[in-house]
């Protein structure tokens, strides 16, 4: 899965901006979703960096992960909450930048991709007889 967390779109870094751990109780605390708590651990991380998540190019280093993974266990409210063990686990997947596959990247940046004449056909169907 790619969540693409180092670059949330708007709604969801506001949906994470939202939510104020330090006031909910232990029962609300459970139903956070990790993609929440990764965004809240990955603001605190780029902040420390002088960096603003949503607004700067985040590209945290795999060797560096475990910094976020520090942060996560610092926000939860004890060692056995389920949903801060998950985001744990998930930060690596999901808190690297994402990058077009090479492979993709050849078929876009490709001049014939790009370039249509009188040959090319208008409606892809008419090829299909």
């Amino acid at each position: 899965q790619d969540l693409r967390l180092a670059s949330p779109f708007p709604d969801l870094l506001a949906y994470a901006d939202a939510i104020d751990l330090s006031a909910m109780d232990p029962t609300d605390i459970g139903h956070v979703p990790f993609v929440a708590i990764i965004i809240k651990a990955m603001q605190r991380w780029a902040t420390s960096n002088g960096l603003v998540l949503g607004t700067d190019t985040i590209d945290i280093p795999f060797r560096r992960l475990d910094e976020i993974r520090a942060i996560i266990r610092e926000m939860a409210p004890s060692v056995d909450e389920e949903n801060f063990s998950e985001a744990v686990k998930m930060v690596s997947a999901n808190c690297s930048l994402y990058e077009i596959p090479s492979e993709v990247s050849l078929i876009i940046n490709d001049r014939a991709a790009a370039e249509t004449d009188a040959a090319s056909s208008a409606n892809p169907s008419d090829d299909a007889c």
